[in-house]
């Protein structure tokens, strides 16, 4: 029996990725300062707090020199952060 390889296509998720990413190009262009902006400050509590963050989708929406191929982050197992650490939450709170 082959075992089912999870996509993000099939359960809804790639339609919560283009918004969540038009957010996050909203909030990218008011950064003045990349290193002192709170974008920076969330994927440094991230990368401290997660080892595994490259497995989350958002987290590579964020870090945008981390996008690479398409293909690569449809793989990742994960979708978001929980609670306070989420990604989504994070940019819909950047009053944009």
């Amino acid at each position: 029996m082959m075992e089912k390889i999870h996509t993000f296509e099939n359960n809804g998720e790639e339609e919560r990725v283009k918004e969540i990413g038009m957010l996050a190009k909203k909030v990218f262009e008011k950064i003045e300062n990349w290193d002192n902006s709170d974008v920076y400050a969330l994927l440094t509590k991230l990368k401290e707090k997660y080892p595994d963050h490259t497995n989350y989708r958002l987290y590579h929406l964020l870090d945008s020199s981390s996008l690479g191929p398409d293909s690569i982050v449809k793989k990742c197992s994960k979708f978001d952060f929980p609670g306070d650490d989420s990604v989504e939450k994070f940019l819909r709170s950047q009053n944009i």
